[in-house]
């Protein structure tokens, strides 16, 4: 059927009439041209690509088959310039379902997808004979599985992460054979190699090497030394599929609207709140992370990959609504290549005096990552970004802990936190605690000089910032390691005092890897802990302590000070969005906490959602807390009802 999909696409782009109105969205069954140049022949209405079609995108790549919203959705073909080529069934932009996957040099694997990734059972044939047939995980071999060499060579047993790993036994040519335990992709651990004459070892083995006895040391011709040598010749080829569904970040690309369906609402379990949910499915791969802004009766939202858009808050009712996208040249700046290679490059952004503010992760090149921030006039036509301030600190790596949240602050001046960038932990440095670096702090940022001032110190990865004017307070979220996620306060963050929080001599949690109270340490955690010792008292080392810490870890994010969505008197209203994917632990939540006029805390309430809450915002329109929550790629609009 797909060779046919093709040639009839092929056709159908030959014949079709052009579409006569520049404007996309007033398109009906035609072939025409988006702004990037890409060509797009088929069924189309609604101001998107429904049914059957063909995209043809100015690098050469194709995709031929059935679309929805704009996206592969049922059976397609995506073709490569380079020879790549995935037939097979789409889900809302993604390989989901059965489909072949062939590399350039003639590679192919068969089988279930999920999320753009090999997933589930399927088989990897080589043109040289060799092959997989077994279970895969999120991309890679893991599971129970064969691997056949062409020499007779034959592996059967488990995989963890693409190696060798678990129980299973490895048959040579001759029929000597390993039985045991394997780790790291090789035997090790208790295990029994079988001689072709029927004599066997049963003891400890170590990189496929046994620990042996003298008086077992025996012919024929050394076949337990083959077995190692047999264990490096072949490896583990895992394939990745290199496009990793690049598909769906071109389409989305030149999307020119973004609609979101409403679900059914449903109350949270404490009854005082009611969450709406709208989704536009794929934008939960879009980095996945989107952040939302209100200003000015609209609704802002724009995606980890840069793409802003925007509707006004008055469409924002209890049916679907559309979101227009806003072209930008932040693509042009930050690297189209980068930007797929990295997805999640844009932090946050801030709309304040119509002007809008984007932070991102700047690569200057090659191990080289900034924090950088740009800034445009507010146009809902187009917006011409460029640079307002960078860190000017090369970083080696992009690890997840560059902060990168905004805020308004006092008067002309924003803020901007800036993690460590995994400074102690995988630097083996300190610039947390060093006032002449910039890793690990919130600062302020003049918006007419672009000075900045240094507030707070000791972070390792501020992801959430909230400023209450009223009560001139900073609260702001930080990722712990494995557990000590904290909700910490600045009073009078503009008093000249540089305030500090203990990052990481000081933290509730611990490194990671770490064995457990009484084990051992290793060498290389022991050095770590002199350098970011963890010390399980914040006051008593002279730093501030958190105003809640979590243990284990909530995954903790976006966080907001509002007492118009439940006024309660002297009390301040406090709304933590968790990421994370453990429910019982108080990920995938909304935690609500209640602060006496001391800053204490008079009540802490979690609210499941089962949903990984990235952002966080209050609508004064609506009277309603919006939030983006990229499980699902939903705005959810959180109510109260009591």
């Amino acid at each position: 059927m797909l060779p046919f999909l093709l040639l009839s696409s092929l056709v159908f782009y030959t014949y079709i009439p052009a579409c006569k109105n520049l404007n996309v969205s007033q398109w009906t069954n035609c072939k025409g041209i988006y702004f990037d140049g890409t060509r797009y022949a088929g069924e189309y209405g609604d101001g998107q690509a429904n049914g059957h079609g063909a995209f043809m995108f100015p690098n050469g790549k194709k995709y031929v088959g059935k679309l929805k919203d704009d996206l592969p959705h049922g059976l397609g073909t995506y073709t490569h310039l380079d020879g790549r080529q995935y037939v097979g069934e789409y889900k809302d932009g993604f390989k989901y379902g059965q489909g072949t996957f062939t590399w350039p040099d003639g590679v192919r694997y068969i089988g279930e997808f999920k999320n753009g990734q090999m997933h589930g059972v399927g088989k990897l044939i080589y043109p040289s004979g060799k092959k997989y047939v077994g279970e895969f995980d999120d991309g890679r071999m893991h599971g129970q599985g064969t691997l056949m060499h062409p020499d007779g060579t034959k592996y059967v047993g488990e995989y963890k992460h693409a190696q060798k790993h678990g129980q299973g036994s490895m048959t040579l040519p001759n029929g000597a054979k390993y039985i045991g335990e394997h780790k790291d992709g090789k035997p090790n651990g208790q295990g029994t190699f079988i001689w072709s004459d029927g004599v066997q070892y049963v003891g400890e083995w170590k990189d496929a090497k046994k620990i042996e006895l003298a008086d077992q040391e025996r012919q024929p011709a050394d076949e337990d030394k083959q077995l190692a040598d047999k264990y490096e010749q072949l490896w583990d080829d895992n394939r990745e599929l290199a496009d990793k569904d690049r598909v769906i970040f071109t389409i989305l690309s030149f999307k020119e609207n973004f609609k979101f369906e409403r679900s059914e609402s449903e109350e949270i379990d404490n009854r005082n709140f009611k969450l709406q949910k709208f989704t536009n499915s794929p934008l939960k791969h879009t980095g996945p992370r989107a952040y939302l802004e209100s200003y000015n009766g609209n609704l802002f939202l724009i995606t980890g990959t840069g793409s802003l858009m925007y509707t006004s808050i008055k469409n924002i009712k209890d049916k679907n609504f559309i979101l227009n996208r806003i072209p930008t040249n932040f693509m042009d700046i930050a690297g189209k290549d980068y930007i797929q290679l990295q997805e999640s490059v844009v932090s946050d952004f801030l709309i304040k005096k119509d002007k809008l503010y984007i932070a991102y992760i700047k690569q200057i090149k090659d191990k080289c990552f900034e924090m950088s921030i740009l800034v445009s006039e507010l146009n809902l036509n187009k917006m011409l970004l460029e640079e307002f301030f960078t860190t000017n600190e090369c970083r080696p790596e992009a690890v997840g802990a560059e902060g990168g949240k905004l805020s308004d602050f006092i008067g002309n001046r924003i803020l901007l936190t800036i993690g460590d960038h995994g400074a102690y932990e995988r630097q083996k440095i300190n610039t947390p605690q060093n006032t002449e670096s910039l890793m690990g702090k919130i600062i302020s940022i003049n918006e007419d000089t672009k000075e900045y001032k240094l507030l707070s110190m000791g972070h390792r990865n501020p992801t959430g910032l909230f400023y209450d004017k009223e009560s001139n307070i900073i609260f702001s979220t930080e990722h712990g390691p494995e557990g000590g996620d904290e909700i910490n306060v600045n009073i009078s963050p503009d008093d000249g005092k540089i305030k500090n929080y203990g990052w990481a001599i000081s933290s509730y949690g611990e490194h990671y890897d770490f064995p457990g109270p009484g084990t051992p340490l290793t060498d290389e955690m022991q050095e770590l802990y002199k350098i970011a010792p963890l010390h399980k008292s914040h006051k008593d080392y002279g730093f501030i302590e958190p105003l809640k810490e979590f243990t284990p870890s909530i995954g903790i994010a976006p966080i907001i000070e509002t007492n118009e969505l439940i006024h309660m008197p002297n009390k301040k209203m406090i709304y933590v969005g968790a990421l994370g994917y453990n429910i019982e632990e108080g990920d995938l939540s909304i935690h609500q906490i209640i602060l006496n006029p001391d800053l204490t805390i008079a009540e802490h309430n979690i609210m499941p959602i089962e949903e990984r809450v990235r952002d966080i915002i209050y609508v004064k329109e609506l009277n309603r807390i919006l939030l983006f929550l990229e499980s699902t790629g939903s705005i959810g609009i959180l109510e109260a009802i009591h």
